[in-house]
């Protein structure tokens, strides 16, 4: 049954706020989420974390789907999880 989900990153990202770009697609090459995602900055401690999230913005069925998250920064980032809901 196709329902439209949010994707869910848990981050630390202590040096600035930083905009990424997000691409979603599925095995055949369709793309359902082509954007930017904003980071925003935690603490200096390891041990603090954010969640940002992006929604697939439409309706998606099950499947295999290939999250690609680029940009200036991300070798800087600590992610802990990645969920979709």
């Amino acid at each position: 049954m196709a329902k439209e989900y949010a994707i869910r990153w848990r981050y630390h990202n202590a040096e600035a706020v930083r905009k990424l770009h997000a691409k979603v697609t599925d095995q055949n090459g369709v793309t359902y989420y082509d954007g930017d995602v904003t980071f925003l900055q935690t603490q200096q401690k390891k041990s603090k974390r954010k969640m940002t999230s992006i929604t697939t913005g439409g309706f998606v069925n099950a499947g295999t789907y290939k999250i690609l998250l680029s940009g200036d920064g991300l070798d800087q980032m600590t992610f802990d999880e990645l969920t979709v809901e």
